[in-house]
């Protein structure tokens, strides 16, 4: 794999204090991370499914860092819409 939920993590961390890209698009995070120019992991479309997954559950970890506060609902609009829209259930930890 190349990529691992501690490097997304990191990744959407750092996308909250410098946003690269409109946080309110609707959009899945495979497509935000595609609108930031990401070249730090060379995704293709067939990594989409498991990036996304994984993002998720790198999502909810930063959640409960932050005491269960929907801290990505909050920076991330687009996504979490974008989920909503595409019946992803939402747990925010």
């Amino acid at each position: 794999m190349k990529y691992t939920i501690k490097e997304i993590k990191a990744w959407i961390l750092f996308q909250i204090s410098n946003p690269q890209s409109d946080r309110t698009k609707v959009q899945s995070w495979y497509k935000y991370y595609q609108s930031t120019g990401g070249t730090q992991w060379n995704l293709t479309s067939g990594d989409a499914p498991c990036f996304c997954r994984l993002a998720k559950k790198a999502g909810q970890l930063i959640n409960e860092e932050y005491g269960g506060n929907d801290l990505i609902k909050l920076m991330f609009p687009g996504v979490w819409i974008h989920s909503h829209r595409n019946a992803v259930k939402w747990e925010k930890v």
